[in-house]
């Protein structure tokens, strides 16, 4: 019994591996469709509940009022939001409370759809929905933030190095941000700047 719980561990770790070096590789290009980014967020936080509440983790939740509406692909922003909560939940070892937050940033002053400020400026004219994962683990050597989004960088065992990259990968893919603040001791906090999409 124990030698197939190894067995069924290590196909499990392969297909992970093989998972990753695929998506890595060969992306799945991203269908950007309107859509109510709160849904798939929260959709995210539903399913993930009970695993990291099995690893000593607690959710807090704090999403900004209304529905933001982006131009994503929902399946690959899933993929994201899943690989955010993951990390933060290995990498509170002991326990700890992941802090999910957003808010609306409004688009700088005087870019105005249709003006030439508007054009120049990469920010969304529209404004951004900014997305915050927080978490109370012993957080990231200053020495090696700087390539946590590089493949096959990890700083874990049994970690392929390649969650991250593909993060980076399909936030660029949407035209967003995705930046870290990490202190050793004091956790890490992850923030994505999504382009809010105009009306219509």
């Amino acid at each position: 019994m124990v030698m197939m719980n190894h067995i069924s561990s290590g196909i499990t770790n392969m297909n992970h591996v093989i998972s990753n070096v695929l998506e890595y590789t060969k992306p799945r290009p991203a269908n950007l469709r309107r859509m109510d980014l709160h849904q798939v967020l929260r959709e995210v936080l539903g399913f993930s509940r009970y695993m990291a509440e099995q690893n000593g983790v607690g959710f807090e939740e704090k999403l900004a009022k209304g529905e933001p509406t982006v131009r994503g692909d929902a399946d690959q922003l899933r993929q994201v939001f899943q690989n955010m909560i993951q990390n933060a939940v290995q990498a509170m070892t002991d326990g700890g409370t992941l802090r999910v937050s957003t808010r609306i940033q409004p688009p700088p002053k005087g870019t105005r759809k249709g003006t030439d400020e508007a054009r120049d400026d990469p920010p969304a004219p529209h404004g951004n929905v900014v997305v915050v994962f927080k978490d109370n683990g012993p957080g990231i050597p200053k020495d090696v933030q700087a390539q946590i989004f590089d493949p096959f960088f990890t700083t874990k065992a049994r970690g392929t190095g390649l969650g991250l990259a593909i993060v980076h990968n399909i936030i660029e893919s949407h035209e967003a941000t995705i930046e870290v603040d990490s202190k050793p001791g004091k956790g890490t906090e992850f923030t994505f700047h999504f382009p809010l999409a105009g009306k219509g």
